[in-house]
């Protein structure tokens, strides 16, 4: 019987995958049984071949087109067997031991319906998307306004990433994000896969939500550390970052809030259009102030 099923999404990070899945051989001290489902999503840099060549025993699947996070990792998961499933960023390093803490944690509390490790960014902070709640008006507004960077350590204003609780306490949230889900199968079997209306960001979200609503409870839980390295990708100065996180938010909130979300529909289209609109000005600053300063200075 396989006891983890690694569901793992690839686009073009050929040498963080290769990482990734060597840590999983790393971390798992003693020997259960895995399997490991590499998915990738038409990358130009010979991922597939790649990985495939150096570990024989993964699955690897190739797909013709990059067909977004949900569509893809739902490809994998519609084959998984194991009794647990970990849906798993390719940026990622597991530590030494990970399966066993989770696997005890989730028998010691049959409620879990899904776990995150603590994230570590490649500059020794918190990854704060691994822990959040649900984006309700009191949590969307405060975080649309900025006011949550502003108070980080308040519960009025931290909401969405939770940031006023301690990081290196275990807690019971609303949700935990994509790049680590650690999850029974059979919670799996009972709230469906991902949300394939989600191309990108949002889909680990509505997840967590199903989950929720199926009675299940959802943990950040530090006493697992997972390092995971953002790439270019993933920074949020990019404008499809803006766009594809605020209109999962817009999907996000259509789908499950019934009755709020007329308001905060105007909300999150008015932010996708005044973020987008900051971050096309920063572009075009840098743009034009590089040459300028290297005229003042060379």
């Amino acid at each position: 019987m396989i006891d983890v099923s690694i569901v793992i999404v690839n686009y073009n990070v050929k040498n963080l995958a290769d990482n990734c899945i060597s840590s999983i051989y790393k971390s798992n001290k003693n020997n259960l049984n895995l399997e490991i489902f590499f998915v990738d999503n038409n990358s130009v840099d010979g991922s597939a071949n790649f990985i495939e060549k150096k570990y024989p025993e993964v699955k690897v699947i190739s797909l013709s087109e990059n067909l977004g996070f949900s569509k893809a990792n739902n490809i994998a998961l519609k084959q998984v067997s194991g009794k647990y499933v970990l849906i798993l960023n390719p940026d990622t390093i597991l530590e030494e031991n990970t399966f066993e803490k989770l696997i005890n944690f989730c028998e010691k509390n049959p409620k879990t319906g899904a776990i995150s490790s603590k994230l570590i960014l490649a500059n020794g902070k918190l990854d704060s998307a691994c822990k959040r709640s649900f984006p309700t008006p009191s949590v969307a507004i405060p975080r649309i306004l900025g006011l949550s960077k502003i108070f980080p350590k308040s519960k009025l204003f931290g909401k969405y990433n939770l940031t006023y609780l301690d990081e290196n306490k275990t807690a019971k949230v609303d949700a935990i994000c994509g790049a680590f889900m650690f999850i029974p199968k059979k919670v799996l079997d009972e709230t469906g896969l991902f949300d394939e209306d989600y191309f990108m960001y949002g889909e680990d979200l509505d997840l967590c939500y199903r989950i929720n609503k199926k009675g299940y409870e959802i943990f950040y839980y530090p006493e697992v550390t997972t390092i995971h390295l953002k790439g270019e990708s993933t920074k949020k100065t990019h404008l499809s970052y803006v766009n594809n996180f605020y209109g999962a938010m817009l999907i996000f909130v259509k789908k499950n809030f019934t009755g709020v979300s007329t308001l905060l529909s105007y909300l999150l289209r008015f932010a996708i259009f005044w973020r987008s609109l900051l971050s096309y000005f920063k572009r075009i600053f840098i743009f034009f102030i590089n040459p300028i300063t290297d005229a003042l200075f060379i």
